[in-house]
């Protein structure tokens, strides 16, 4: 799924994630889970200080659980053809119904003037 993003939260689960599937074990499946947790806490965060979802962890969060519910669920890699083949499959319209669910959230924010609101932003860190 290197289509999916190009994004650096991406290629952090992709480093996590064992290369083979005897390496595929408990401490990755809890790592997914705290990711996948983590990600959701920051988001929500995100949505009640600045008013919006950020993408790229939703993205990232998506992308684990796919991941962690392929290999879970069937014992597959979720790296090769086929475990990626299953993801799409089984997943794919869950990933869409709930990005479809989150995209007014996303597109609240217009940024008429940039100077504004990066100074907005920076007061908020």
């Amino acid at each position: 799924m290197n289509w999916l993003i190009d994004s650096p939260i991406i290629e952090f689960l992709e480093e996590i994630t064992p290369s083979t599937m005897d390496e595929l074990d408990e401490q990755y499946v809890l790592t997914m889970q705290q990711f996948i947790e983590q990600a959701h806490t920051e988001n929500e965060t995100h949505l009640q200080s600045i008013g919006t979802y950020r993408y790229d962890l939703f993205l990232a969060k998506e992308y684990a659980f796919m991941k962690l519910r392929t290999y879970i669920d069937t014992g597959l890699d979720p790296d090769t053809d086929d475990g990626q083949s299953y993801m799409l499959q089984n997943y794919w319209q869950g990933f869409l119904d709930t990005a479809q669910t989150i995209l007014p959230t996303l597109s609240r924010i217009v940024v008429q003037d940039v100077k504004t609101w990066q100074t907005q932003m920076q007061g908020l860190v």
